[in-house]
């Protein structure tokens, strides 16, 4: 029997509702479910491996996770509410260790996606075997913060979708377990209070590697000093030995952070919500 997959994932997920979402700011399960349907159509034809992160969640996440998902399809692990550094460190270990796929995911359960999204960029990085990452989220972030109009972006067209490599995201995406591998004490620095944003940068190389930007940032941004001098402590090796690595977002997104204040620009979400609900809470 083969049990090879497209795609090994791990989606954690846990019971309370964090940031301010545009829908279901009080309901984390109705919320929940409006983005894991969305999640599930994004997967298009994919044949998949879910591994289930949840933290504190009661049984009802369990059946929310096989409305959608088959037996076959499903691993649940339960955990007593080991918090965010802590689930992103056990999808790390699950996602290297399972042998289904060596495309592997890495989902949090407040985003919601277009149909297919996850799909596309599947294919992307299948047939790119250069990029290092790819996520469907287009953060607003990109047009507005001069750190990231800084970088300098390289572009794929890609089956009609126009791909640009970014300099950071979220710890949502896509790449390989070999990538995973190479990057992993990067990406672990996460439990010692690294930011996602210095870890990104630590793997792309922006602005981390001149002492001078974390001087101008001390003067300029508190936050990005932050950042920054973080990323210096807890990635150093990195920064200065380590491989630059890619990353890849699409210019208009397939998917939104579920926050109110950062969803993917361009996209009438309101009626995108609104759409999606009428066909989940009939």
């Amino acid at each position: 029997m083969n049990n090879k997959k497209d795609l090994a994932i791990a989606y954690r997920i846990y019971p309370g509702v964090s940031k301010t979402p545009p829908v279901f700011h009080d309901d984390k399960y109705k919320l929940s479910e409006l983005c894991l349907y969305s999640f599930k159509k994004a997967l298009g034809d994919l044949n998949v491996k879910v591994f289930v992160l949840l933290d504190n969640c009661p049984d009802n996440y369990i059946d929310l996770f096989k409305k959608y998902f088959t037996a076959e399809e499903l691993e649940i692990i339960r955990y007593n509410g080991i918090g965010n550094a802590a689930t992103f460190s056990e999808q790390i270990r699950i996602l290297e260790e399972q042998n289904y796929s060596e495309y592997i995911y890495f989902a949090e359960d407040d985003y919601f996606y277009l149909d297919n999204g996850i799909e596309k960029i599947h294919r992307f990085i299948v047939n790119n075997n250069d990029v290092s990452f790819v996520s469907t989220y287009y953060h607003s972030d990109y047009d507005t913060m001069s750190l990231h109009k800084e970088f300098k972006s390289q572009y794929l067209n890609f089956e009609g979708i126009n791909f640009k490599s970014v300099c950071s995201t979220t710890l949502t995406f896509l790449t390989t377990k070999t990538f995973l591998s190479e990057t992993k004490n990067v990406f672990l620095t996460y439990l010692k209070k690294n930011t996602d944003a210095g870890i990104w940068l630590s793997l792309t190389g922006h602005k981390v590697k001149n002492p001078l930007n974390i001087i101008k940032y001390l003067f300029t941004n508190k936050l990005w000093f932050k950042i920054l001098l973080k990323s210096w402590i807890f990635t150093g090796k990195q920064i200065f030995f380590g491989k630059k690595r890619n990353l890849y977002v699409p210019e208009i997104s397939l998917s939104t952070h579920m926050d109110s204040k950062c969803l993917a620009p361009g996209l009438d979400w309101k009626k995108i919500f609104s759409d999606v609900q009428e066909k989940i809470f009939k």
